[in-house]
């Protein structure tokens, strides 16, 4: 049975660096990176980068599931590929991992990155508005190392 693999959590929580971390360890998965689609599209503007990301990323996981291909996805929030999970979710394996990490070690760690926009006030507002799922197994990306996080997804399977 294929396998799908959801990497989500708020803003500077560690999921792009789980995710290529947890990519090498994987063999034959394709990789859907939400984030590096927006910066592609950085220069059309926010609004319209996301809107035509949240379509790409929906597109591309429904026809990779259709193929019936091992897929990683990162991801924001879960809820935004509900309706394509709901439609082929059936004949795969679902693992969801909701990262977390200390409020003000995600803040530190947005301004660390380069070219950051990002503000103190809306990483605190995601924060707010961005939770687990009932079936997302929660892991702290502040406690523990991103091995020690793609072990435990690895033990998962």
């Amino acid at each position: 049975m294929p396998k799908l693999i959801l990497i989500h959590g708020p803003i500077a929580s560690g999921k792009s660096t789980l995710s290529r971390a947890l990519l090498k360890k994987l063999k034959g998965f394709a990789f859907v990176d939400r984030a590096y689609m927006k910066r592609m599209l950085k220069p059309i503007g926010k609004p319209d980068a996301k809107a035509i990301t949240n379509k790409a990323v929906k597109l591309i996981v429904e026809e990779l599931m259709k193929l019936g291909k091992d897929i990683l996805v990162q991801e924001q929030s879960r809820t935004s590929l509900k309706t394509v999970i709901n439609k082929y979710g059936k004949n795969y394996k679902i693992f969801s991992f909701f990262l977390k990490c200390d409020l003000k070690k995600s803040i530190k760690r947005a301004e660390l990155r380069e070219k950051t926009t990002t503000s103190k006030e809306s990483i605190t507002a995601m924060y707010e508005r961005i939770k687990p799922e009932p079936k997302d197994i929660i892991l702290d990306t502040g406690k523990n190392s991103i091995n020690e996080c793609v072990n435990i997804i690895i033990k998962e399977f």
